[in-house]
């Protein structure tokens, strides 16, 4: 698997020049409350990987995700709050045929790893 590690700053400038390339936002809906990235054209896919209650994998997630992105080939940036759950999805995005995925590093909210998203003020709402 091939998967490439970016910060958030960076994720929002290959999303800002690639037309084609999308978020998946693998958060909880609970999470989601605390804000959500905020771009143009319907590039963020709203598919939690883990569920809240009990940690569990979304057994929906496959199915969610593929009906959402269809091309395989496409650039497929995975944001979580920290950069952990995100890389377990894009590790299986790449296990099933997806072949230019990223993990954000540094997340949604911001880990040891940088700032995150919302605090680099890239766009985001709240719910």
């Amino acid at each position: 698997m091939n998967i490439k590690n970016i910060d958030s700053i960076s994720a929002y400038k290959l999303i800002e020049t690639n037309l084609r390339a999308v978020i998946v936002d693998v958060r909880t809906a609970e999470e989601w409350q605390a804000g959500i990235p905020q771009l143009d054209n319907g590039k963020v896919f709203f598919i939690s990987w883990r569920l809240f209650h009990d940690n569990v994998l979304n057994d929906q997630f496959a199915n969610q995700f593929m009906i959402n992105i269809q091309d395989k080939k496409i650039p497929v940036l995975f944001l979580c709050r920290s950069g952990i759950r995100s890389l377990e999805a894009a590790q299986f995005a790449s296990s099933i045929g997806y072949t230019d995925c990223y993990n954000i590093l540094d997340g949604f909210q911001g880990t040891i790893k940088g700032a995150g998203w919302q605090k680099n003020n890239l766009p985001w709402k709240s719910l």
